[in-house]
């Protein structure tokens, strides 16, 4: 007697699929909500099936006319230290940190400095400590000009 096999879909815990799609607890389970994710619940726990997260992994990529991938998806949810360059390439003129850094990007666009803004570099950090403690190694060794801590000392006094 032979018994069918069945193949049995992979499944992520709520942890693992922030971790794969570099999102918060709260961002995930807003997607959740929303439909943009397919999640199932398994007595008292929620699983995402891994086809769930390949699949919005997949349409964060854009093509060209020719079907070339251009630019690789961005989810601009999670811990991000962001770093503003103007014109000295050595010294950054503002470093900040975000969890939905394309949001906080904008404001800085709209900005009185944004017109000395010549690129950007953008780090994903794994945690917030993570975040917390990069965004102040690189204010102390930067100097940014425009970064002024909460007690107001200037970080770009020389």
């Amino acid at each position: 007697m032979t018994k069918a096999v069945r193949e049995v879909e992979a499944l992520l815990t709520v942890e693992e699929a922030m971790a794969k799609l570099g999102l918060t607890r709260a961002q995930l389970y807003r997607m959740i909500r929303s439909g943009e994710l397919q999640s199932l619940t398994i007595g008292r726990s929620r699983r995402i099936r891994i086809s769930a997260v390949q699949a919005y992994q997949a349409q964060l990529k854009f093509t060209d006319p020719l079907g070339r991938v251009v630019v690789e998806g961005f989810v601009p949810f999670g811990h991000f230290v962001y770093l503003l360059w103007g014109p000295d390439e050595d010294r950054p003129l503002y470093i900040g940190q975000s969890i939905n850094v394309l949001a906080r990007l904008g404001k800085h666009v709209v900005a009185s400095y944004a017109k000395d803004i010549r690129r950007v570099t953008i780090m994903r950090c794994s945690a917030a400590k993570e975040m917390t403690d990069t965004e102040a190694y690189l204010i102390a060794k930067h100097r940014p000009l425009l970064n002024v801590t909460l007690n107001g000392t200037d970080h770009g006094a020389a």
